[in-house]
């Protein structure tokens, strides 16, 4: 392991390319079940070929439900799983790899650390009671005291309650830890994977304190620690008697003190080198997530950084976060994707993370892996909106604490937000330049004082509640820029909250 030539290799496979990266969370093996291997890679794999996509982190299953060919976990026979093991002799996971293998693309298994799927007993837009049922694996049957739940608890708790999530493993269990370690060790040393991705973002809930939003116990770090390690230590053993470096990547809340909060030292584990990718983020909030304290992180300790953007969070409207919150500019919409991808690269990230993103012939895979492909092109940028009450109780112990909306404005004080704009907008290319800021209250533009980068500016036109303020590209600074609002007291109760922050930024010519 301390062979100057062998930590070349590594660190040469470390810091490879890796534009883009796409999770596909595995289930093309059966939504909606491919005829052959070649339609099941057809349906979000090989339609990448003329993308950006350098390395595909690929999932097969739900912790301890897994569809790839498991001795270790329960197989899970959904869609074509079985049926390709028997007509071809390869499984879903073998078939990816080939693939990837075959054109050059960088291949990971992605294991989802504590998946609750099958918690959801009575919300079909998440799983449908059937498909909670079947990925509740025969572990878990055989051994519900190893659960943080019980079934009732799906009924007993809304979604919205952490508690409802009632099948995540108690890693507080020995048991639990060792079983998990036994499935990432069966994968590592019976396919040719180049790495793999431990998913704690699915779901973060590791300890009893977590269900009622309280932080990991110190020891409860330890244990976490020591299965990171031993992990590692696999992986590294399995990478000598192969010949080649076999990498791990961990996927972690925004921040480091979300991390501890879940009983994740991720600072420990990067000083004492047991990860080789950071994934920041379950990209639930992409438009202003605070990304920069783990990039740095990560830099210092030469690991490269991904950010995540979740198609769930741009599609759904802002689904995690229990709801978009007003949208006059389409979140869902290319000049968003490009928006939040730009912030991305300008925050000092080695490459975008896309997760739940399946439409292989989307321009978001040809354009947001690199600057050049973004720049001169239109682009929306804002504040993510949280409405932390309806949130999901599996998203609320990760979710971040500052720097979103709605923001309560306050008579005769100043409060503020951080709008993030990942280029240098330059006057002589553009076509419009517009800031749009709504209220859930109809507010008179003469009661209000908006300053942006300490400059004042003010509402020129209106669409019900949204104000509309032309701006300048010398109000923007590429980064942070600083929103200031001040209510006027003639304004009267109740203080209005302003819950959409939206920019849209229009080139002259699209390239």
């Amino acid at each position: 392991l301390q062979d100057p030539a062998w930590k070349r290799i590594e660190k040469t496979a470390q810091w490879r390319r890796r534009r883009l990266i796409f999770n596909n969370d595995g289930d093309d093996i059966w939504a909606p079940e491919p005829a052959s291997p070649a339609a099941f890679l057809a349906s979000r794999t090989s339609g990448l070929l003329d993308s950006q996509m350098d390395t595909l982190f690929f999932c097969t299953g739900r912790t301890t439900s897994l569809w790839h060919d498991t001795k270790v976990g329960s197989f899970l026979d959904l869609g074509a799983a079985r049926r390709f093991i028997v007509n071809t002799g390869r499984d879903c996971l073998q078939i990816q790899l080939d693939f990837c293998r075959q054109h050059g693309i960088e291949a990971f298994w992605s294991m989802r650390m504590n998946d609750v799927h099958d918690s959801y007993r009575h919300a079909p837009a998440l799983a449908s009671e059937k498909m909670a049922r079947q990925l509740f694996s025969s572990y878990k049957q055989q051994h519900s005291g190893y659960l943080m739940g019980e079934p009732a608890d799906a009924h007993k708790y809304s979604i919205q309650a952490t508690q409802s999530m009632w099948s995540a493993l108690n890693y507080d269990i020995p048991e639990v830890r060792g079983h998990v370690f036994r499935l990432v060790e069966e994968v590592c040393q019976g396919y040719n994977v180049d790495g793999v991705e431990l998913d704690f973002e699915r779901a973060p809930i590791y300890f009893t304190p977590i269900l009622d939003l309280q932080p990991a116990e110190p020891e409860q770090r330890e244990s976490m620690t020591a299965l990171l390690r031993r992990i590692r230590q696999m992986t590294q053993r399995t990478a000598i008697a192969r010949g080649r470096p076999l990498l791990v990547a961990v996927r972690v809340p925004l921040t480091l003190r979300g991390c501890l909060f879940l009983g994740l030292d991720l600072e420990r584990w990067l000083r004492d080198d047991l990860v080789d990718l950071l994934i920041v983020g379950g990209g639930c909030f992409p438009m202003a997530m605070p990304i920069r304290e783990l990039i740095q992180l990560g830099h210092q300790y030469d690991v490269p950084v991904y950010p995540c953007i979740d198609n769930s969070a741009m599609y759904k409207g802002g689904f995690w976060g229990g709801g978009r919150g007003p949208d006059l500019l389409d979140l869902s919409s290319l000049k968003a994707w490009r928006g939040a991808a730009m912030n991305i690269w300008t925050a000092g990230a080695d490459g975008v993370y896309l997760f739940n993103c399946f439409n292989p012939q989307s321009a978001i895979w040809r354009e947001l892996g690199a600057r050049t492909t973004l720049a001169n092109k239109d682009k929306l940028y804002a504040v993510d909106y949280l409405d932390r009450q309806q949130a999901l109780g599996e998203a609320k112990p990760s979710l971040p604490q500052t720097g979103l909306l709605p923001l309560l404005l306050k008579h005769d004080e100043t409060v503020s937000v951080e709008l993030p704009v990942g280029e240098q907008v330059r006057q002589n290319h553009l076509q419009e330049l517009t800031l749009w800021l709504h209220f859930n209250e109809n507010i008179s533009a003469d009661h209000l004082q908006v300053r942006l980068n300490g400059t004042e500016i003010a509402t020129r036109k209106r669409r019900a509640e949204w104000h509309g303020i032309p701006l300048q590209a010398a109000h923007l600074r590429r980064g942070d820029n600083r929103l200031e609002l001040t209510l006027d007291p003639a304004a009267g109760p109740p203080a209005p909250l302003m819950d959409g922050v939206q920019l849209l930024v229009r080139y002259r010519s699209q390239p």
